[in-house]
Formats: C-alpha cells, structure tokens, sequence
C-alpha cells in the first residue's frame, strides 16, 4: 500500500488529487480509467467484473473489454499502490485501507449528519460533469442517477444554511449560497425569497437597486426559459423593495474632482462665506472710494490747469463687480486733470446747492473721465 494519500474530485469535475496537492499525470488525459476509480471509490460495495467491462467497453468484444479492464485496473494500482483495489474471483472493489477521500462520499456523510454548512462546502458542481464513456449507456445511467442525487442533497441543504445565514444575519453569505441554489432550481420560490431579502437586507439604495436587478433577471429567465412569471410572493416582495427604493433619499456625493482624502470639515473651505465676505468688502472699498473721489472733486484748488499729463499720477481705487468673477479696476488720473475736474465738479456742485444727483454726477465724470483695467484678482 502506497504511503501517499489522494483525494477523488468528482463534484463539478474529475480529477485525482495527490496529497501535495498535484493532479495525477498519468490519469489527467485517461478518462475512462478515471471514471473507473470514482465507479469503484462511490460503490461502496464489490463489483462484478462483467458489469464493470460492460459498462465502459460495452462495444467490444467480451475477451477483449475484459482485457481492457484488467489493463485499467494494473494501472490504477500503480497510481494508488498494489493492493488498493481488492479482487475476488469476479468482484472487484477498493481496498478498505486505501489512502483515497471521495469529496462526493463526504457529501452524502454530511447530509446524513444533518451539517448543511458542510454539504454546501463540498458541493463543488454537479457529479462527473462532462464526463461520458462514448455508447455506453449503463454509465450514463448510472452517472445521472448519482447527479441527481447530489443535487438534491445539496438543494436541501441550501434552505437550512440559507436559514441560519439569515437568522445570523450574515447576509452576503446567504445572498451568494441563494444565487448558487436559484441558479439550479430557478422555480424554487424560497431560494427567490432568500435572495431578494438577503440583497435588500442593508437597506441602502445600491442594496435595494441591487435586489431589484437580480429580481428582473430572474423574470427574465422564468420567461424566457418556462414561459412562466415569478410566484407572487416574489413578486410581491420586489413591489416592497422598489417602494423602498423610491422613498430612500439619496446618499450624499463628493464631487467628481474632489480629493481622494478630503480634509477635515473645519478645513474645507466654506465658498459661500467666503465669497460674502468679499462682497461686503466690495460694497465697502466702493463706499469708501466715491467719498474720496467726491472730497477731492468739491475740494477748491489754487492751482491752476494744466494741459501736460506728464506729472505724477493720483490713483483712486474701488472695485467693480463684472459676469467673470470680480474684477478691481484703478482708477488713475493725474494731478492737474484732478484740478481740472475738482473746478468743473466745484462749480456744478455751487450750482445745484449739493443737491444728491449733483453729487452722483461728478462722481460718474471723475471715473469715466480716465480709466486703467488692471485684471482679475
């Protein structure tokens, strides 16, 4: 006996596993001799040797199918060890010392014991899958009857786990094991249930989207596949979840642009109070600007004119609101036009006693009079 353990995969493929977790070269492209071993591994029981060569060289000759099984089974022994498979007269069986695990003789161990969680753990697809012995329908016979088995193993394991998924509230846990059931049996009105719930369960609005996609997926399929339409439970449960949906706000967004990180709330920049203050600021710096073009225009001067531009400048400043933005506009005139303006506003002034609109008046023709656009700030 071979010191070495394997393991038989027979659930959602076929294949044998050596214990440092290779697959078995010799094995991996000889099918027929595969499926062998798991006819044997899942007996439970000796097998006559007629029926074995039947089974898998039914199209031959009787001396020679049987000379294929001999051939088959020599092999198997020098994979697993010498006296792995036992034989007698006719029968042939696994030895019961052999080093070789059946994840599908796990499976049916753990249904007995009631372990669903196990059985989901175990149930790694339907038995021999895509695996056929060419004309031989005693195989398939056979091959269908375990499928069909397992499957329901498994099936029912699905609705105690699902249970205790959802009485745990372990909800992505039980949304997953619900699809994997609905998946196989699309008629199952609890594995719809389960599913729909379990999605909806966070209450978010992905969560209920979430639950209301897998729902139209599902009549979709029922459609399409049954020409039938969900039960009404499930329907009637995807009514409540996309009312929900439409009563839950919204989750607030950050912006597209907005940083990866953002910084605290007390050093986010609050635009909105910024930009009062500036036009607070704004209104004031105009205040304060059209009173001191207004002293220096009703301010007498001795000075007289001057037609030259070239003396020092006198710049008045006040802000101006423009559609880009804002904008600050200096206002530079020079001295002696100054003096030339101060006489000319003096005089309307004098004669309109300081009348309100006089004052406007000059204020407009000192700032129209000469203008510098400096640009954004």
């Amino acid at each position: 006996m071979s010191d070495q353990t394997f393991r038989l995969i027979t659930l959602g493929q076929l294949a044998l596993i050596a214990s440092d977790g290779s697959e078995d070269a010799s094995l991996a492209t000889r099918r027929r001799k595969l499926a062998l071993l798991a006819v044997l591994a899942t007996a439970g029981r000796p097998l006559s040797r007629s029926v074995l060569a039947q089974m898998f060289w039914g199209d031959q000759d009787e001396e020679r199918a049987r000379h294929s099984l001999s051939d088959a089974l020599s092999h198997l022994r020098r994979v697993l060890g010498r006296d792995a498979i036992a034989s007698r007269q006719t029968d042939v069986w696994i030895a019961p010392d052999c080093r070789l695990s059946v994840d599908a003789l796990e499976l049916s161990a753990a249904s007995t014991a009631r372990d669903a969680a196990r059985v989901v753990q175990l149930y790694g697809g339907p038995f021999m899958d895509g695996v056929c012995v060419p004309r031989s329908c005693t195989f398939e016979q056979w091959a269908t009857r375990e499928r069909e088995r397992l499957e329901r193993l498994f099936l029912a394991a699905c609705d105690g786990r699902c249970f205790a998924l959802a009485r745990a509230r372990e909800w992505d846990e039980c949304a997953t094991l619900a699809s994997r059931w609905l998946g196989m049996a699309p008629l199952s009105v609890d594995a719809a249930l389960y599913r729909l719930n379990a999605l909806k369960a966070p209450m978010t609005r992905d969560a209920l989207a979430r639950a209301l996609v897998a729902y139209d997926r599902l009549v979709r399929r029922l459609r399409d596949e049954y020409d039938l339409a969900p039960d009404p439970r499930v329907s009637a449960l995807a009514t409540d979840i996309a009312a929900s949906l439409r009563a839950t706000p919204p989750t607030p967004t950050m912006p597209a642009d907005a940083p990866a990180s953002a910084a605290p709330a007390e050093d986010v920049p609050d635009h909105a109070a910024r930009a009062g203050r500036i036009r607070r600021a704004s209104r004031w710096l105009t205040v304060a600007g059209s009173i001191a073009i207004t002293l220096l225009l009703a301010a007498p001067s001795s000075r007289p004119a001057a037609t030259s531009l070239a003396t020092a400048p006198v710049v008045a400043i006040a802000p101006v609101r423009a559609s880009s933005g804002r904008v600050i506009r200096l206002f530079t005139v020079s001295a002696p036009d100054m003096v030339g303006l101060a006489q000319r506003a003096a005089s309307r002034l004098r004669s309109t006693a300081l009348q309100p609109s006089a004052i406007a008046h000059a204020g407009r023709d000192a700032v129209e009079s000469r203008t510098a656009y400096v640009g954004h700030s």
